[in-house]
C-alpha cells in the first residue's frame, strides 16, 4: 500500500492507492484515520485530508473501478465534514481557468455557470496545465479553421453524433486514428475549446466496472463550438475522475441540466442512470453496482425501460441520489499537420457529392424572391409566432447524441508526425506508435 504526499495532490491532502485490483482496503483505511468501508470501494482512490483526521474531501475513481455507491458511502459517514482548500497558486490557476474559455463558441450567457473557485478546484486536483502550441499569426489562422461531423465521419469513419466516435477497424488501418472524442460544448461547457488548453468532460456512470470506456493513450479531441463548427484542439489524455457534488449540479445552468436530464431519459447511454431510479423505487434502498449490471444486462436483451420519467431523473439528481462523472483532460501535445490535413481535405470534401451541399449551408443562405402580385397590393405581413421557453419538464434534444466509448481494439499502424507541439512547449519530430 503506497501512501504519496507532495506538492503534487491538490489541497494537502493524503492520497492511498491500493496495490492490487481487490484488496482488503481495511488497515489502510484505518491508517489514515477513515472506518472500514464495503467490500464495493475496492478499487477506489480514497484523498483524505491529513490534518482533520475525520474529513473525506475527495474520492476519485481509478479507470476501471470504483462507483456512485461507494462514494456515497464515504459522504455518508462524514455529512459534515469540512473541505480543506489551500490554493497557494490561485492566480494562476483562474488564469488558466479564463484561458479555457472560447469566444468564438455558441454559448447562452449561463452556458458556463461554475464558480471560478469550482473550476480551479478541479483543474488542481487532475493536475491540469496547459500544453505548448504554435502562437504566430500564420499558424493560428490555420489553428482558428474548423470542420463538420460529416467530413470527420466520411472521411475518417465513426458516427458523426456520438461523443466517443470510433472508426471501424479497415478505416484506423488507413490513417491511425483509433478514436476521436467530440463534446459539444452545450452538454460539456468546460470541455476542451481551446488548442492546447485542458478541460473537464461530463459523462454518466458507466454500466459495469469492466466498461472499456477510457483508454491511458492519446486521443484527438474535436471541440464542438457551434452546429457545423469542430475544432481540432489537440491529442488529449484523460487525468482523472471525480463527482459531481449535489452543489455543483445546481450549480449548472438550466439548459446544461435540461439536456443532461433529456439525454438520459432517450437515450442508449443512459440506460445504467435510469436503472438505477427504478431500482431504488423497488427495492426502497440504494442499489448495488452489481444490481445495476444485472438489470442492464437484462434490459439490453429486451426488457422494457420506459417508466422512469425526467421528473424523477431530475429528482435523484437535485438529491445527489445520482451524479455526473467529472472527468479531466490534458494536452499531451498538438499536431499542427494534422489539423492542416484537415483543413486541406474538408476543402477536397466540398467538391465531392457528399461534401458538395455542406458546402453551400456553410455560408449565409440567398433570400428567396418573391413574385409580385397581380394587384400590386403590398403583401400584409404575417404576425410572429413567440418562442416557448422551455421549462424543467418540457426537455428536447437539440446537440449530438452521446455514447459509451467501445473503441476497436485492432492496433493502428505507425503514424510519422513531422511537427507536434507537447506538453513543454517544445517543436519535436514524434512518432505515435500502436498501443
Amino acid at each position: 500500500m503506497d501512501v504519496e504526499e507532495g506538492p503534487s495532490l491538490p489541497f494537502g491532502f493524503v492520497k492511498v492507492e491500493p496495490e492490487t485490483n481487490e484488496p482488503d482496503l481495511s488497515n489502510a483505511l484505518n491508517d489514515v484515520g477513515i472506518a472500514p468501508l464495503r467490500a464495493e470501494l475496492a478499487g477506489l482512490t480514497i484523498v483524505s485530508a491529513e490534518d482533520v483526521p475525520n474529513a473525506v474531501v475527495e474520492v476519485s475513481l481509478s479507470l476501471r473501478a470504483g462507483s456512485l455507491d461507494a462514494y456515497q458511502d464515504v459522504s455518508k459517514m462524514f455529512p459534515s465534514a469540512p473541505e480543506v482548500i489551500d490554493l497557494e497558486d490561485d492566480a494562476q490557476l483562474a488564469a488558466l481557468a479564463r484561458g479555457m474559455k472560447n469566444d468564438k463558441a455558441k454559448v447562452k450567457n449561463e452556458g458556463m455557470p461554475l464558480p471560478e473557485l469550482m473550476i480551479t478546484k478541479y483543474i488542481k486536483f487532475f493536475g491540469l496545465c496547459e500544453s505548448g502550441t504554435p502562437k504566430d499569426d500564420e499558424s493560428r489562422q490555420v489553428m482558428d479553421q474548423t470542420v463538420r461531423r460529416e467530413f470527420l465521419s466520411n472521411t475518417y469513419g465513426g458516427n458523426p453524433q456520438e461523443l466517443y466516435s470510433v472508426p471501424k477497424a479497415e478505416r484506423v488501418a488507413e490513417h491511425g486514428h483509433r478514436v476521436f472524442v467530440c463534446p459539444m460544448l452545450s452538454i460539456h461547457p468546460w470541455a476542451p475549446q481551446m488548442p492546447g488548453f485542458p478541460g473537464l468532460v461530463f459523462t454518466t456512470r458507466p454500466k459495469c466496472n469492466d466498461d472499456p470506456w477510457i483508454e491511458d493513450v492519446p486521443f484527438i479531441c474535436m471541440a464542438g463550438l457551434r452546429p457545423g463548427k469542430w475544432l481540432y484542439v489537440g491529442h488529449y489524455i484523460w487525468k482523472g475522475h471525480g463527482w459531481l457534488t449535489k452543489d455543483e449540479w445546481r450549480s449548472l445552468s438550466h439548459s446544461v441540466k435540461r439536456d443532461w436530464i433529456n439525454y438520459i431519459v432517450e437515450r442508449p447511454w443512459g440506460i445504467s442512470v435510469r436503472m438505477s431510479i427504478r431500482l431504488r423505487r423497488r427495492l426502497g434502498r440504494d442499489p448495488s453496482r452489481v444490481e445495476v449490471s444485472r438489470e442492464c444486462a437484462r434490459f439490453e436483451k429486451g426488457g422494457p425501460l420506459d417508466d422512469v420519467t425526467a421528473e424523477e431523473v431530475m429528482e435523484a439528481f437535485n438529491q445527489g441520489k445520482e451524479a455526473i462523472l467529472v472527468t479531466g483532460l490534458n494536452c499531451e501535445y498538438y499536431d499542427f499537420e494534422l489539423q492542416r490535413e484537415f483543413v486541406e481535405k474538408q476543402e477536397e470534401w466540398y467538391t465531392t457529392d457528399a461534401g458538395r451541399k455542406y458546402a453551400v449551408g456553410d455560408g449565409p443562405k440567398p433570400k428567396r424572391k418573391r413574385k409580385a402580385e397581380d394587384t400590386g397590393a403590398a403583401r400584409r405581413p404575417k404576425k410572429r409566432k413567440q418562442r416557448r421557453q422551455p421549462s424543467e419538464s418540457s426537455l428536447s434534444v437539440k446537440d449530438e447524441e452521446v455514447s459509451e466509448y467501445d473503441a476497436d481494439k485492432t492496433p493502428p499502424p505507425t503514424r510519422e508526425i513531422p511537427s507536434v507541439y507537447n506538453t513543454r512547449g517544445r517543436n519535436r519530430a514524434r512518432t505515435t506508435e500502436s498501443d
